[in-house]
């Protein structure tokens, strides 16, 4: 309806999407690892979902009953993690370095506990990697300028209902949630990456150029959000600019790093 929305919504409405359509789609929690340092994990505070391929028949001559048997390749699907994010579904039946057209990604498995990779797994030492849903918790990494860098951790079970609502809960109340002690805001239209991180709007242009601004306004703000991102909220929508800082004053945060293509290296 044009007010946006975050994994908790935005990936809902997929995992309900993909259901309808006859996809087996399991909803689990995640901890954020991105900027965040190793040995400091976060709560479970992200919504992914893990969505397993319909079979179709595999013959045009047999009669098609309606029913899809479930069976096939599962993937890693996230539609609510923005700017470092692979939009592409993830393959999650290997570690092998995928190439999607955000970058480079692989999918980790972690014995459960770990709080963080520091950039050391079996693949850096020489070893096999075991299959990504293999153990308790598996780590979403993105290579960023030859280090593979993690984005989440993703506890291997499913999210029920309660946890869920529970976690959602945090996320827009507690004084600590990102979305609750910030303003941001993203948007991917084609090969175009749209930011606002508090008062700072970055566009990012398929040719790879960069324009920044800084928001300084109320009415500034409100034009954006609908041109850019498509949101549109009523004129009267209150405390929409607490984050904005005027000129003279200390810049804001900078908007999510967004790390140039490299080249593939093979794990």
């Amino acid at each position: 309806g044009g007010r946006g929305g975050y994994c908790f919504e935005n990936n809902l409405l997929l995992c309900f999407a993909l259901r309808a359509l006859g996809f087996g789609v399991t909803p689990m929690l995640a901890r954020v690892r991105w900027n965040k340092p190793p040995g400091d994990p976060q709560p479970l505070g992200h919504l992914v979902l893990l969505v397993t391929l319909p079979q179709w028949p595999v013959s045009a001559a047999t009669p098609f009953s309606g029913q899809l048997s479930v069976a096939g390749t599962p993937y890693l699907a996230d539609v609510g993690f923005a700017g470092t994010n692979s939009i592409a579904p993830v393959a999650a039946a290997s570690a092998e370095v995928q190439q999607l057209p955000e970058g480079h990604f692989r999918l980790l498995s972690e014995p459960f506990g770990c709080t963080g990779s520091g950039g050391m797994y079996s693949a850096e030492l020489g070893q096999p990697l075991p299959p990504p849903l293999s153990d308790k918790q598996f780590v979403l990494q993105r290579q960023v300028r030859g280090t593979w860098r993690d984005l989440y951790m993703v506890r291997n079970e499913p999210a029920c209902d309660a946890d869920i609502s529970q976690a959602n809960w945090y996320n827009c109340t507690h004084p600590d949630a990102r979305f609750v002690s910030s303003f941001f805001v993203s948007r991917v239209v084609g090969d175009e990456r749209h930011h606002i991180v508090n008062g700072s709007y970055i566009f990012r242009k398929p040719d790879g150029s960069i324009n920044e601004e800084v928001v300084t306004s109320r009415a500034r703000l409100m034009l954006l959000l609908t041109s850019a991102f498509g949101i549109a909220l009523p004129d009267e929508t209150a405390y929409i600019d607490r984050f904005l800082q005027p000129p003279s004053e200390q810049p804001p945060e900078q908007p999510p790093e967004q790390p140039p293509e490299q080249p593939q290296q093979q794990p």
